[in-house]
């Protein structure tokens, strides 16, 4: 009887270096899931709050002048950027902030 009880049955020993390894895996994550966490914070810190006067560009089509408020860049081609062409918009934005990191 005894002999039996210390038979080692391979589906035990592999549930148990599963459940181990599942732990070990689970532990060393948690540094990096703070980390995440720590960069989320960052990141939303930074978000500006999306409420009236916070907007970045303006259309004013009556006038045929498109502003941005970030960088004060602005074109008189309201079709073009209606269009997709943003692209002077883009550049103007990289080079103001394309140093911050």
């Amino acid at each position: 009887m005894l002999k039996k009880a210390m038979e080692l049955n391979f589906k035990e020993i592999l549930s148990a270096f599963m459940v181990l390894f599942a732990i070990i895996d689970i532990t060393g994550s948690i540094p990096v899931i703070l980390g995440l966490k720590q960069q989320g914070n960052k990141i939303e810190a930074g978000k500006k709050k999306i409420e009236w006067g916070s907007q970045i560009r303006s259309y004013v089509f009556d006038d045929r002048r498109v502003k941005d408020h970030r960088t004060n860049y602005q074109s008189s081609n309201v079709q073009g950027v209606m269009d997709g062409k943003i692209d002077e918009f883009i550049k103007a934005y990289l080079m103001e902030f394309g140093q911050q990191s």
